[in-house]
């Protein structure tokens, strides 16, 4: 069974193969003979295109705001990482005497959220919906939570 989200669902894109685990090769190819393939291209290109438009101009927000942040984690004695080395709107750092995954809860508890990137190594990336308010809130909630005695 294939159901589309973008025909009766009015969903931009997307659709999905319901069958058994052994016959989703199969059923993927069918549905792709069936006219299962990509037809909303032109809506999505419209979205990158306003991305670009609207967006790319706030990068550079974003590079000052990951750099900061990276400073702050630098100055916590609990937390890794190099400021020289954020370039871009990312930041990877790691924490000491606890998983990446613990980390990351005690910081969604405070309203931050970050991703796991390895056992003890976080990610955090800025984007256009992150102002200097939120980057103010993360560098005070790391310090709170990541500075030792």
């Amino acid at each position: 069974m294939t159901v589309s989200f973008s025909k009766g669902l009015g969903a931009p894109v997307g659709s999905m193969v319901l069958c058994a685990a052994d016959r989703a090769a199969e059923a993927r190819r069918i549905r792709k003979m069936l006219g299962g393939g990509m037809r909303q291209i032109g809506l999505l290109a419209a979205a990158a295109d306003y991305a670009v438009r609207h967006h790319l101009p706030l990068l550079e927000d974003d590079h000052r705001r990951a750099r900061k942040l990276a400073e702050a984690a630098a100055g916590c004695s609990g937390l890794s990482v190099d400021p020289a080395t954020v370039e871009t709107n990312i930041v990877i750092f790691d924490v000491e005497g606890e998983s990446a995954g613990e980390a990351v809860a005690r910081l969604e508890e405070r309203g931050v959220k970050m991703v796991p990137f390895g056992p003890q190594t976080l990610r955090a990336t800025f984007h256009f919906q992150v102002d200097d308010e939120g980057l103010g809130r993360a560098c005070e909630v790391l310090g709170e939570l990541f500075n030792r005695p």
